[in-house]
């Protein structure tokens, strides 16, 4: 929604990647592993989306910046809490190693 109604996405994407809360990291969590399409990982799941945001979006988190940070945040957070539950603790996990490999 925020596409069509002329936000500047660029904006907002460095406004989050600098974001260090856990409500962020989630999102992030979430944008990574169920907002694309399961068989077409270039195409955004949501109707609302369309082949340019789908390539802002895989841009930026493909970026350096974005994975340090998100790979920071979340090793932060698997240090300081213990109240996740252990759905959200696995897809972290998963995600701090895929965001360390590449």
């Amino acid at each position: 929604m925020f596409w069509r109604a002329g936000f500047n996405i660029a904006e907002l994407l460095t406004i989050w990647e600098d974001d260090k809360t856990l409500v962020g990291t989630l999102h992030f969590r979430d944008l990574y592993f169920h907002s694309f399409e399961e068989y077409n990982p270039a195409k955004l799941s949501s109707g609302f989306a369309d082949k340019g945001l789908a390539d802002i979006l895989l841009t930026w988190r493909a970026s350096d910046k974005v994975k340090q940070n998100f790979a920071g945040n979340i090793e932060q957070i698997i240090i300081e809490r213990n109240d996740l539950d252990i759905a959200d603790l696995n897809e972290l996990n998963l995600l701090y190693e895929i965001l360390r490999a590449k």
